[in-house]
C-alpha cells in the first residue's frame, strides 16, 4: 500500500511542473499584454517557443553548472535507503 501512495505521490509530483510551466506562460503573455502590446493570434506560439527555449537554456546552464549534481548529492544525503545502502557496501 505504501509503495502504491508513494508512486501515485510521484506521479502528481511530477505532473505538478507541466502546470507550473503553463503558469509561467500565462503570466509571461499577461505581462506583455500589460505593457501595452496589442498581441494577435500569431504571436501566441512565438511566445511559447521563446520561453521554451529560455527555459531549455536555463537548464542546460543548470546542467553545465554542476548545480544539479551538487543537489542529487544533497538528497542522496537525505535518502536513509542509499544511506544504507552505502553502509553495507563499506
Amino acid at each position: 500500500m505504501i509503495e502504491r501512495i508513494a508512486r501515485w505521490k510521484v506521479y502528481v509530483d511530477r505532473s505538478r511542473w507541466y502546470f507550473v510551466l503553463i503558469q509561467f506562460l500565462m503570466i509571461v503573455i499577461m505581462f506583455i499584454e500589460s505593457k501595452g502590446f496589442e498581441l494577435e493570434f500569431w504571436h501566441y506560439p512565438l511566445i511559447i517557443i521563446g520561453v521554451l527555449f529560455l527555459l531549455v537554456v536555463a537548464g542546460y546552464l543548470d546542467r553545465s553548472s554542476g548545480i544539479i549534481e551538487a543537489e542529487q548529492e544533497f538528497y542522496a544525503k537525505l535518502n536513509p535507503f542509499l544511506q544504507e545502502m552505502m553502509r553495507r557496501l563499506k
